[in-house]
């Protein structure tokens, strides 16, 4: 459904790149700063099913990469970490 769409996107997108906004004018003040986006490699791969999820990280990293470009002349990195499967409940969970 597009509620949980628009929730994972939420979450997953515009929550990091809120923290992102409320960061960055303290970090170009002092011309140095590095944000951290935890992504998966969920970005990178796709699964059956996985479509809102896998949308979701492929943003992460797409808007990650820009705001690399983007912050680069202030003195501040843009880092994405690209976790992988580990053995959690999760999967019975989901």
């Amino acid at each position: 459904p597009l509620d949980e769409a628009r929730h994972q996107f939420e979450v997953n997108v515009f929550g990091a790149l809120r923290l992102t906004q409320l960061v960055l004018p303290h970090m170009r003040a002092q011309r140095s700063g590095t944000v951290v986006n935890v992504t998966s490699m969920g970005g990178k791969i796709y699964t059956p099913l996985g479509g809102w999820y896998h949308g979701t990280k492929f943003a992460l990293e797409a808007l990650s990469d820009c705001l690399r470009l983007e912050a680069k002349p202030f003195g501040i990195d843009v880092v994405v970490i690209e976790p992988g499967g580990i053995a959690t409940e999760w999967g019975a969970i989901a």
